[in-house]
Parts: C-alpha cells; sequence; structure tokens
C-alpha cells in the first residue's frame, strides 16, 4: 500500500505543479486541467490530510510559488 501512496502523491505534486507553472502564463490546457482532476482524485483516495497538505506545499515550492 506504500507504493500505491508515493505513487499518488507523486503524481498529484506533479500534476499540480505543472499547473501552477502553466497558470501563471495563463496556458493551463484542458488536458493539464484534467490531469489535475484525476491525480487529485487519487491522492484524496489514498493520502491522509497531513500528507495530502504536505503533497499540495511540495507542488507550490516546486512551481515557485512558496512566498519567496
Amino acid at each position: 500500500m506504500s507504493d500505491e501512496i508515493d505513487k499518488a502523491s507523486e503524481e498529484f505534486v506533479k500534476a499540480l505543479a505543472d499547473w501552477l507553472e502553466a497558470s501563471k502564463s495563463g496556458s493551463a490546457s484542458l488536458e493539464l486541467v484534467s490531469r489535475l482532476a484525476k491525480a487529485r482524485a487519487n491522492a484524496k483516495k489514498w493520502l491522509s490530510t497531513s500528507q495530502y497538505d504536505e503533497a499540495v506545499f511540495k507542488a507550490f515550492r516546486i512551481a515557485g510559488w512558496d512566498g519567496t
């Protein structure tokens, strides 16, 4: 089960970071939004609330939205 949690977290972080980066320039495609929605649903299924929150913060840091 740990593999599923790790995979769900990684996919969600990547999809959210990609969407955040694309949204900076207004170029978030429908495909990207769809990928994010799928990854988010899977993350909600496998991750605890704290794991989900950590994944969100990680994605924001990767996308450069960490307030720095």
